[in-house]
């Protein structure tokens, strides 16, 4: 995986910046368009705000897929007004869903009407084949006004099937939905940049004690989750031929869980070196940011040859206001 912004991340490590998070704006545009083509033009599209939430990201999501906005709360309305994005284009999923997660669900609402205060119905892509076979709602009064198919655990390649599978619902029930996008759109779009600060040789393994841990990447460590989530370790540094060895990758905070992979071949490392994890960026906001007191991954744009950095927004963690980058 080459990165071209690599010499300018470089500068910005020799300045003191230790942690990052890089969008690459022309991958994530191509993206988009990928999972676009694979649908007719009657479905519209859904992105998930906490996914990643920096402003430039979004604009550049509804400009591609002509898509809707899904927010955690209304007090994100007046942050999306700073990308001149519609409020008819805005949702907010938490109050308003009725979540169809099996055929009994459906059976459910095809005996009683829909709840006057359900007006999103939200299917999972991985259920939507079962409701295929289900008997379509007859009644009006059942049907909720919009439907979704929540795609965020979907990959790129997923989106083909699911979109001859969506089309065979909409056309067996009568409805029309829109597609729920979230992690998908940023595939080897968003990646999660770390630096080394020490490294520990003890009995042929090596220990390399990183500028981040489960501070930036909860999901990868083992602190309140029952399976880690393993992520890719690229070292842009390194010769194809370079002698490797086991590696530990252990984050800064002060326990023993903060870890981010174990054991895995890795080249002979050094304080400075930058260490990348693709389809690890967007992750980031789903972590305890600035837990005690350590530093947020500085966010920068890859775009027009050229790294732009961007002002730190907030995540579902942290209690400040949104701001503008």
């Amino acid at each position: 995986m080459q990165f071209p912004y690599l010499e300018q991340l470089t500068q910005w490590v020799r300045r003191g910046q230790e942690a990052f998070v890089v969008v690459d704006i022309p991958q994530l545009e191509a993206n988009c368009r990928t999972v676009g083509q694979q649908y007719p033009p009657w479905i519209r599209h859904v992105y998930d705000l906490q996914t990643e939430p920096t402003l430039a990201v979004v604009r550049r999501i509804h400009e591609q897929l002509c898509c809707h906005v899904v927010i955690p709360t209304t007090a994100w309305i007046s942050y999306l007004q700073l990308t001149n994005i519609p409020p008819s284009d805005v949702c907010c999923l938490n109050e308003h869903a009725l979540w169809i997660e099996s055929p009994e669900d459906w059976t459910r609402l095809a005996l009683a009407s829909c709840p006057a205060s359900h007006s999103i119905a939200c299917i999972p892509h991985h259920v939507l084949p079962k409701l295929i076979q289900c008997a379509p709602l007859r009644s009006i009064a059942q049907r909720p006004k919009q439907w979704l198919v929540d795609a965020r655990g979907a990959s790129i390649q997923d989106h083909d099937a699911l979109s001859h599978c969506i089309q065979q619902f909409c056309e067996h029930h009568d409805i029309r939905c829109m597609v729920f996008h979230g992690e998908a759109l940023l595939h080897q779009a968003c990646t999660l940049w770390l630096v080394v600060r020490t490294v520990k040789q003890v009995h042929g393994r090596q220990y390399a004690i990183m500028s981040g841990g489960t501070n930036v990447l909860w999901d990868a460590g083992q602190r309140g989750n029952a399976l880690r989530k393993k992520y890719p370790i690229l070292f842009p540094y390194s010769a194809a031929e370079a002698t490797v060895r086991p590696t530990t990758f252990c984050g800064p905070l002060c326990t023993p869980q903060d870890l981010l992979a174990v054991d895995i071949p890795a080249p002979a490392l050094h304080p400075g070196d930058l260490i990348a994890l693709p389809n690890a960026g967007s992750a980031h906001y789903r972590s305890p940011l600035y837990f005690i007191s350590h530093p947020a991954p500085l966010e920068m744009l890859y775009t027009h040859g050229s790294l732009v950095p961007v002002q730190q927004v907030p995540s579902p963690f942290l209690s400040a206001d949104p701001v503008d980058p």
